[in-house]
């Protein structure tokens, strides 16, 4: 699946950009909700 991981890296991006602990957070749930939905 080219969207999985294009969305792995899209939150890679943001987890490398932002520093605030407000987006890493985000970034760890997007993750979390995208694995467990598969």
């Amino acid at each position: 699946p080219y969207f999985a991981a294009n969305l792995l890296n899209v939150v890679n991006e943001l987890l490398d950009y932002t520093r605030g602990d407000e987006m890493q957070i985000l970034g760890c749930q997007t993750l979390t909700n995208f694995i467990y939905s598969q």
